[in-house]
């Protein structure tokens, strides 16, 4: 309960950024700078993009060794050595995969930032807050890689506490940010701020596990780190598939929409989306908090947690984003008449569309998360067609609807995207009704 209580408490505070924004933005930033901010924030995604998987793979692969190290100390196994071996040299490598990463997708995010952003507003000076935002979301990458390493070793709970504070600090130096009239200067403040706290947070975590460079020879823990590295890269290879189309599909609404029509009509997309991405991010926190379960029940075969786990876990997601949904809806009735607020986000039609979009995707994620638990990745393709079916179809709708029709093209993608992946979803679960009953010490040697 701890874990789930911390969850809750992160991903609100994450949420909560989508109303602290919607109501100052209006007071302390021109419609422009509006466009400018979420188009910034769109495009330095590009950073958190290139994580591509590794953060979900590292927790399903922790959980799995931890599992096995839980069985075999329970049991009085001989691989305990060896099972708390891979685990370290898995953090090992989580650092060295996760900083390489941000070296190699910081230069790209700049240059694609800057090919968005010039040509727009010559008055708005985006340069030096662009830089600034892309260095503190290259750090932030990193920290949100190694986290994921520790949530994997069933640490959740206070992780997710971490994550928690990181997620207050970044909501408050937004607040803070905006309140000095520092403008675009907010962005790379707050996700600085809290990313290095963060750090701070894993340093002092850190020091409670074993330090295995301290006891093992440099060239046994650089062979098991490259051990890893062959281990996880095929997976990862696919989960990059899947991730780029991810990011087509989500993020790439508020550049399209800077470029076509300009920053004003950009900010109100990105406002738009902002409020809902906060919506189907709590209401994720019912599986969330359970990613290291997932893994751990399939590590030890155990069908009927795993198979709980899930069942509990969409409840608890669908209802929450019901929830959440009648709840922004009530506010949208109650706020509309104001121009300040009506005239930041899109029209009542773009809004229910996307939230019958994201009831979907609730659907779709939440399967994902089942079938990645079993360090599988079946849905590149259906992610990458997906992916080219929401560009094409955007941009025709832009063009001869307009951007408050925006969102259309994107909901078509569902009539065949959401069926094809219950397939693999059905098709997996009939798949584990075959796991041959093992006894404790077959799970504990990994058989």
């Amino acid at each position: 309960m701890h874990a789930l209580r911390f969850t809750i408490i992160n991903q609100f505070a994450r949420m909560a950024s989508g109303p602290v924004i919607l109501m100052l933005l209006p007071f302390f930033l021109s419609v422009e700078l509006q466009g400018y901010w979420f188009a910034m924030t769109s495009i330095t995604a590009l950073v958190a993009f290139a994580d591509m998987g590794l953060s979900t793979a590292l927790i399903h692969y922790a959980a799995h060794e931890h599992a096995k190290l839980e069985q075999s100390v329970l049991q009085n196994g001989t691989n305990i050595t060896n099972y708390r071996f891979r685990l370290e040299t898995l953090r090992v490598f989580a650092w060295q995969r996760s900083t390489s990463v941000a070296l190699w997708v910081l230069p790209c995010a700049l240059l694609i930032a800057t090919y968005m952003l010039t040509g727009q507003a010559d008055t708005i000076h985006w340069e030096g807050p662009l830089v600034f935002l892309c260095l503190a979301s290259a750090a932030s990458l990193v920290l949100t890689i190694v986290l994921a390493y520790y949530e994997g070793c069933n640490d959740v709970a206070r992780i997710q506490r971490m994550r928690a504070v990181i997620a207050i600090v970044n909501v408050s130096m937004l607040a803070l940010g905006l309140l000095l009239g520092i403008g675009l200067w907010t962005l790379p403040l707050a996700t600085g701020a809290s990313t290095a706290l963060g750090f701070i947070f894993v340093w002092q975590h850190s020091r409670k596990h074993l330090e295995i460079g301290n006891t093992c020879p440099a060239a046994q823990v650089n062979a098991e780190v490259r051990a890893w590295s062959r281990e996880i890269t095929p997976l990862l290879q696919k989960y990059a598939a899947s991730w780029i189309g991810g990011y087509v599909m989500f993020q790439l609404f508020t550049p399209i929409v800077f470029k076509l029509e300009g920053a004003a009509a950009a900010g109100r997309v990105g406002l738009t989306i902002a409020i809902f991405t906060a919506i189907f991010t709590l209401s994720n926190v019912w599986s969330t908090y359970q990613l290291p379960g997932f893994s751990m029940a399939i590590a030890v075969r155990d069908r009927n947690a795993l198979n709980i786990i899930m069942s509990n876990a969409l409840k608890g997601v669908l209802l929450t984003y019901l929830i959440l949904i009648s709840i922004a809806a009530t506010a949208y009735l109650m706020l509309f008449n104001y121009p300040q607020f009506s005239e930041r986000i899109l029209g009542a039609e773009a809004l229910w569309i996307l939230a019958v979009v994201w009831f979907f995707q609730l659907l779709v994620h939440n399967m994902a998360v089942y079938l990645r638990a079993f360090k599988e990745e079946p849905l590149v393709w259906h992610t990458l067609i997906a992916a080219v079916h929401t560009v094409v179809a955007t941009l025709i709708v832009v063009k001869f609807l307009g951007v408050d029709h925006l969102f259309i093209g994107f909901l078509t993608v569902y009539i065949w995207f959401l069926p094809a992946v219950y397939l693999l979803y059905k098709r997996k679960r009939k798949a584990i009704q075959n796991w041959p009953v093992l006894t404790s010490q077959q799970a504990s040697d990994g058989h």
